[in-house]
């Protein structure tokens, strides 16, 4: 049997989530971006990092994108949108692998995602939510997750609609 390190499989869960992962030489880390810049960056060029906002690429992330929008008013579940940013600045500086975002509004709803809920520390936590390998194969963690995150995207959007 081989084992896998905790970062092996931590690369191994990004992979089946985005179908690709950060795994890239730390030695040759990319220059540093604020939030803003980095958020930017990964909108903009979705197209390099092989992936499609309105149709994610993989079994993993086609399931929770749908369970979220099944959730949403259908005036939001039409616009929904999954971001991946694995190897990005947003990533590696920002501890954001993904965000949902409805199309043309300025908020986002992010995640990062965790081998085990034992990996991480709350008061270092940059995301919104962590996701891990449990919260997408146990119905119940599945249920909460897709809950808690459809919920965030409306509460956010009443906000910015009233801003």
């Amino acid at each position: 049997m081989c084992l896998m390190t905790p970062e092996e499989e931590g690369h191994a869960f990004e992979r089946l989530f985005f179908g690709r992962s950060s795994n890239f030489d730390r030695a040759i880390l990319p220059t540093f971006q604020s939030f803003g810049q980095s958020l930017l960056y990964v909108k903009e060029h979705q197209c390099f990092l092989d992936w499609n906002p309105f149709h994610p690429g993989t079994v993993e992330s086609e399931r929770l994108f749908e369970a979220i929008q099944d959730k949403l008013p259908r005036r939001l579940s039409r616009k929904l949108l999954l971001y991946s940013s694995i190897g990005t600045t947003l990533d590696v500086f920002h501890g954001i692998d993904g965000f949902f975002a409805i199309d043309g509004c300025d908020f986002i709803v992010s995640f990062d995602l965790v081998r085990t809920t034992h990996t991480w520390n709350k008061l270092s936590q940059k995301a919104d939510f962590m996701v891990n390998p449990s919260d997408l194969n146990d119905w119940e963690n599945f249920t909460y997750l897709s809950s808690k995150i459809s919920q965030m995207l409306v509460l956010k959007k009443r906000s910015d609609w009233r801003a």
